[in-house]
């Protein structure tokens, strides 16, 4: 393999190539980049296999140049070095799928940890690159046919497949146990939903659960991150499952090392095809209803929660630190209020916590005028909140998302200056398009009349008249400079109407375009300044 540092600090990239052993972990040799221009160079010339690249450096971003990569479908593992934390890094760091995000200065335990990652990926990938090429997996007629006719019969479709038993060779008494298997990972933008993951897992489950007492019948993806495997008991008593528990602890350990994954795992008991479907049934519910599975392996026998919730008492405490802005103490209450009930909370008790939890941030943002349903109207936010209830995992990282976002903002708005030269930042460049007040509160989410005020009391110009001076002033520049005609002109700077354009052009500078110009054009002809604006 192949490794490309890319940093335009020279003195970073000797370090980069000395904090590790790179032939040990399988590199036969390591390239540099100063930027990402020669970045892209190197690989069009050699075999990269894994990227090491800075955020920040002149020019082309190092995310910018993820974002290539990305659309070039080049598929190598890349990982990041910043020296900010900055929440916008890590979104996009997210969206495209970097193996780790690290921040500045990086010691060797980290990076090593993140190098093992993206070997694994790179492995992955080219076993699923492998099994495309050659179709295996498509070609073995009997697996598909018996993983179709389960998927069938776990959803409760098994009159449309009621032919396959027998070609399949299953008979009447024969019994299948049926497992479910959750993944869990850390909250980025997860691989869980990836098509190559579902491989991944398919064929690790597969390979794990067959031995020598047992015979995968099929693992299949039911849901984005769950999966179900069938298991018959091929040596030994039909309902003696010891052999399979024994490999679910096998299964788990794996995930854990090598795909950086968490799993719950569910067993039913052995049962006949005919009744997989209640079985699978029984197990999903199990799963719904056990908020602090991640990590465990669940039975049948187990007792289902009673339920609770967050009382008054915790709410205002979470209300008080949220309005001192103590972001850790308050994550770390929350954090301990969940682990603390996770036995106890049903489904109904999540979506109680979601609810009170969201109104909670809701009302402070309404305190600091800022709208939450924009805040939090992207696909990002709806996703988080949906997968709330599924776990106390999942309920701590959007309560999480909810306190940084908003907590974030609030920031900004609480200091009117940050806010007002964010929107100013926006319309020295855009100026000339057709802007609403709606489409500027929508940048920092806060209402447009409360934006009005802000920006009146920073500039002392309302935004129409700031915007109207920006256009004026480039119009004066063009008519000056150009000899671009002047009815071009205003539609260079945002004005549609030729005759709206004069008169606010008079108004402002006290003369018509075309004296302007000739105005400026003779001052320029004998050295004076050009007419005032």
């Amino acid at each position: 393999m192949n490794l490309l540092l890319v940093d335009d600090d020279v003195l970073m990239l000797q370090d980069l190539k000395e904090i590790l052993d790179w032939n040990a972990l399988g590199f036969q040799k390591v390239y540099t980049a100063e930027n990402t221009a020669s970045a892209l160079k190197m690989i069009a010339q050699v075999p990269v296999h894994v990227i090491i690249c800075d955020i920040e450096m002149p020019g082309s971003s190092g995310l910018d140049f993820m974002e290539t990569l990305q659309n070039s479908e080049s598929g190598i593992p890349c990982i990041l070095l910043t020296s900010y934390a900055r929440f916008e890094y890590a979104r996009r760091a997210i969206d495209l799928n970097v193996v780790e995000y690290l921040l500045k200065p990086v010691s060797a335990e980290p990076l090593q940890s993140a190098v093992e990652k993206a070997v694994q990926r790179l492995k992955l990938s080219r076993q699923m690159n492998t099994a495309k090429k050659y179709s295996q997996y498509w070609l073995d007629e009997e697996k598909n046919t018996a993983e179709y006719f389960w998927n069938k019969t776990a959803r409760g479709f098994l009159a449309e497949v009621y032919s396959l038993p027998r070609k399949l060779g299953y008979g009447e008494t024969q019994l299948f146990t049926p497992v479910l298997i959750e993944a869990f990972q850390d909250d980025r933008r997860s691989q869980i939903d990836d098509p190559m993951w579902e491989y991944a897992v398919k064929n690790v489950g597969y390979e794990i659960l067959e031995q020598e007492h047992l015979l995968p019948r099929c693992v299949i993806s039911l849901t984005p991150g769950r999966w179900l495997a069938v298991v018959s008991i091929v040596s030994g008593p039909e309902t003696d499952l010891s052999p399979l528990e024994e490999r679910l602890d096998v299964l788990q350990d794996t995930a854990g090392k090598f795909m950086h994954m968490e799993l719950s795992i569910s067993m039913g008991n052995a049962v006949s095809y005919r009744d997989i479907y209640r079985e699978v049934s029984e197990l999903e519910k199990l799963l719904d209803s056990t908020m602090n599975r991640r990590g465990r392996i669940l039975y049948k026998d187990q007792t289902l929660p009673r339920g609770t919730t967050c009382t008054q008492s915790e709410i205002r405490l979470w209300e008080t630190l949220l309005q001192s802005a103590d972001k850790e103490a308050l994550k770390k209450s929350l954090y301990t209020f969940l682990q603390s009930k996770a036995s106890l909370l049903t489904p109904e008790n999540m979506q109680e916590i979601r609810q009170d939890f969201a109104q909670m941030v809701y009302s402070f943002l309404k305190q600091k005028e800022i709208q939450a349903h924009r805040l939090f109207g992207d696909a990002e936010s709806d996703r988080l909140y949906q997968n709330a209830v599924r776990s106390i995992d999942h309920m701590y990282a959007y309560c999480s998302y909810l306190i940084d976002r908003a907590l974030c903002y609030a920031t900004i708005t609480d200091n009117s200056k940050s806010a007002v030269e964010i929107i100013q930042n926006f319309l020295d460049t855009h100026y000339a398009e057709d802007i609403q007040r709606n489409d500027l509160s929508d940048i920092v989410f806060v209402s447009p009349d409360h934006l009005s005020r802000l920006f009146k009391k920073e500039t002392g110009l309302s935004l129409m008249q700031y915007v109207t001076k920006k256009r004026i002033t480039a119009a004066c520049s063009l008519l000056a400079e150009s000899r671009m005609p002047i009815n071009r002109v205003a539609l260079q700077v945002g004005y549609g109407n030729f005759a709206y354009f004069s008169k606010i052009f008079r108004e402002i500078t006290g003369m018509t375009p075309m004296n302007y110009r000739k105005q400026s054009q003779a001052a320029d002809s004998t050295g004076k300044d050009s007419p005032p604006f």
